[in-house]
């Protein structure tokens, strides 16, 4: 498993889009700063650019 996570790793931060289990249902993310990332992953939920989508960040 830590291999999947550095592996998930490495493509979120080389500007890819990762699918990762949470504990009701699978997740799809990328950075929020890579705007190339987050218009594919718009695409990929084919979601309108004006519809929010959740972000969440480390505190």
């Amino acid at each position: 498993m830590k291999s999947d996570v550095k592996r998930a790793i490495e493509v979120v931060r080389e500007g890819g889009i990762v699918i990762y289990p949470t504990d009701t249902a699978f997740g799809i993310g990328c950075r929020i700063d890579d705007p190339k990332a987050v218009d594919r992953l718009f695409k990929i939920r084919r979601r309108p650019r004006d519809q929010a989508t959740p972000v969440l960040v480390d505190s």
